[in-house]
């Protein structure tokens, strides 16, 4: 299961809650919520991906996340206190630098996906990125019925992989937006 932004929540709590076969094979989060505030009043700032209980996370775990990513609610140098938080078979954080993407200051007003938040003008080397490290986990599950290719980021989505392989191994990936 993949999450962006807000999307990275509900993808830490499908890690956390799904069991047996519903269970996903991996977990990866991109740009992550991971700064909250408890007293908040409303739910979605209130949450972070450290609302869930990440311990119980035992699945391959990769957080991806951009240097210049200024959303108040994505700061970079919080994606890797994800996996230490997390049990996975195999756990990666990777810090994407540079892009297309326009630098201002920090605001929610940068938590948009034609920006470092969205990895604008990177999007193929990220999906690349991801695939690699799924191929890597074995996450062979995929439905190509369910998704569409996705071009540019796009803020609190749940985004799939799909590896198409045959008898050589992995033909090709996308990064795919659920419907």
């Amino acid at each position: 299961v993949v999450g962006t932004s807000s999307g990275a929540i509900s993808a830490t709590n499908a890690a956390v809650r799904l069991t047996g076969t519903a269970a996903p094979d991996g977990l990866v989060v991109t740009s992550p919520v991971t700064s909250g505030n408890p007293d908040a009043y409303k739910p979605w700032v209130r949450q972070s991906v450290f609302s869930n209980d990440l311990d119980n996370i035992k699945i391959p775990v990769l957080v991806v996340v951009h240097t210049e990513d200024k959303c108040i609610r994505t700061p970079p140098v919080l994606g890797a206190r994800i996996i230490r938080k997390t049990n996975g078979a195999r756990e990666q954080a990777v810090a994407v630098t540079g892009g297309a993407g326009r630098v201002g200051d920090e605001s929610v007003k940068a938590c948009k996906g034609r920006s470092p938040h969205g990895f604008i003008g990177q999007e193929e080397e990220v999906a690349a990125g991801i695939a690699r490290f799924t191929v890597v986990a074995r996450i062979k599950r995929y439905d190509l019925r369910h998704c569409r290719p996705v071009i540019g980021g796009n803020r609190g989505r749940l985004f799939v992989i799909t590896l198409n392989f045959d008898q050589r191994g992995l033909r090709d990936a996308a990064l795919c937006q659920l419907r």
